[in-house]
């Protein structure tokens, strides 16, 4: 049996869990520095992700990296929501930011877009992300790896595109598969 409490000197919230055989690794989010994850966060108004690993056998905080999205000073936040593990031991998120966190990636200021990114299990290397954007608000909530390892996003649109909002709703249900 363990505690741990874990944050910076701002608001910290913790969102999701996923469990292997030796580590518990927590999606989270802060606007502030978040303890070993190296920052860098800009200032005291947007909200960055954090993907956290700790020792389950102590529940000691072993690494941790926050995801800062670019974007006008302030303004750009990144929310992360959903967290698997893959076969592999590969560490696998999903979430949401309004600024630009995939260099590259097409964004549309001021509107959310999906985010999925994959990692080593130590989390010290990104193995891919992507950022899908639309044009409108997109959210993720939560995702799921098929048999092939594919990742499988649900959440939300306000784009009336092809699978997009259906017609006459505020917004509709988001399923999306990514290879």
């Amino acid at each position: 049996t363990w505690v741990t409490q874990v944050g910076s000197a701002g608001l910290d919230l913790g969102i999701k869990l996923a469990v292997t055989s030796t580590a518990v690794y927590l999606v989270a989010y802060t606007n502030d520095d978040f303890p070993m994850s190296g920052g860098p966060h800009t200032g005291n108004g947007p909200d960055d992700g954090v993907i956290s690993k700790f020792n389950d056998a102590t529940g000691a905080l072993e690494t941790a990296v926050q995801i800062v999205a670019e974007g006008a000073p302030d303004a750009a936040d990144t929310y992360l929501s959903g967290i698997a593990i893959a076969s592999n031991g590969d560490v696998v998120v999903t979430g949401e930011t309004n600024g630009l966190v995939v260099t590259g990636a097409s964004h549309v200021a001021g509107k959310y877009d999906v985010l999925i990114m994959r990692y080593n299990a130590a989390l010290t290397s990104n193995i891919w992300m992507t950022q899908d954007s639309v044009g409108y608000d997109q959210d993720a909530y939560d995702l799921a790896l098929d048999r092939n390892g594919d990742v499988v996003v649900c959440g939300d649109t306000y784009s009336q595109s092809a699978g997009g909002k259906v017609a006459g709703s505020s917004s509709s249900a988001l399923f999306e598969k990514f290879s």
